[in-house]
């Protein structure tokens, strides 16, 4: 199944992606929420996907690294098992994996199991979204 071509019901993806590099984690995956429950097959797994990411990433900025990672691993593979979930002009699944491993590299290498009062600063690479392709 080819990339379809950008039409305006993907506005809300674009939206949610926007949220997520500016730092609103939460808030973009309440705009993908909607377009995932609507979704199937391979596009509701990118979508879910991408959520996964975004309340990771959230857990995170709250310094619950432990539920960071469980999400991160969750979100890699329904973006692996979704090649062909992206619209054109939205991320690849691969270009999703490789941000998210940017991201993630930034985690602490232990964990304690304790919340921290406040997460590192969070600094989210930049996301190449060029015109997506087949993995």
């Amino acid at each position: 199944m080819a990339a379809r071509p950008d039409q305006s019901g993907d506005a809300p993806f674009h939206e949610g992606l926007a949220l997520l590099l500016a730092g609103e984690a939460f808030d973009a995956h309440e705009v993908w929420e909607d377009l995932w429950l609507q979704a199937g097959g391979s596009r509701a797994r990118y979508l879910q996907g991408w959520i996964q990411l975004a309340v990771a990433l959230y857990h995170w900025q709250c310094g619950r690294t432990p539920a960071a990672r469980r999400l991160l691993e969750r979100g890699r593979s329904k973006l692996e098992s979704a090649r062909e979930g992206a619209h054109t002009g939205e991320p690849s699944a691969r270009a999703a994996l490789d941000w998210a491993e940017r991201c993630f590299e930034r985690l602490p290498k232990r964990e304690t199991g304790e919340q921290l009062d406040a997460a590192p600063p969070l600094v989210i690479p930049r996301l190449d979204a060029s015109p997506s392709k087949p993995d």
